[in-house]
């Protein structure tokens, strides 16, 4: 099992019987099939299970931009979604064909390059498209490294 629960809700067992309870259970991180499985008397004689529980796996970080050709110079609003939540996860721009230390610009998901005092998992963001014109994108970054967490389409300045 990966957790447990008396039917008073509690891993302390109740003064007296209950015959029925509403427990609260919090879905495991794992995904996969699970079932809710009622014990007789804290032992291992089995009153019920219940029908098959999935936890699907959470959608993937991804980054979508506003637009995908723009002016030099213009602005460019980024959408990030679905992050790990850490007070250091960034995002940057730059040439399709740089390095990932060869952005152009950069921030975290406040905005800023001052890291916030809790971490984000989704965010909207807004850049200026460099004044040279060639295709660039984005990429989210974890933790304040370079562990990539996903990247955006191609954007075009011309």
């Amino acid at each position: 099992y990966i957790t447990w629960k008396f039917l008073n809700g509690l891993t302390t067992a109740p003064v007296t019987g209950v015959t029925g309870a509403t427990l609260q259970f919090t879905a495991p991180m794992a995904p996969g099939t699970y079932h809710i499985r009622w014990f007789a008397n804290g032992g291992w004689t089995r009153l019920a299970t219940s029908g098959t529980i999935t936890v699907l796996a959470p959608p993937p970080p991804s980054i979508t931009v506003s637009s995908a050709t723009v002016v030099p110079g213009a602005p460019i609003t980024v959408t990030v979604a679905n992050g790990p939540g850490n007070p250091q996860d960034w995002v940057t721009l730059g040439l399709v064909t740089a390095a990932d230390t060869g952005h152009v610009e950069w921030k975290f998901l406040n905005g800023s390059t001052t890291a916030p005092a809790a971490g984000l998992t989704t965010a909207t963001l807004q850049f200026t498209a460099p004044t040279a014109p060639g295709t660039y994108q984005f990429r989210w970054f974890a933790s304040g490294g370079w562990t990539r967490l996903a990247t955006s389409v191609t954007v075009t300045v011309q």
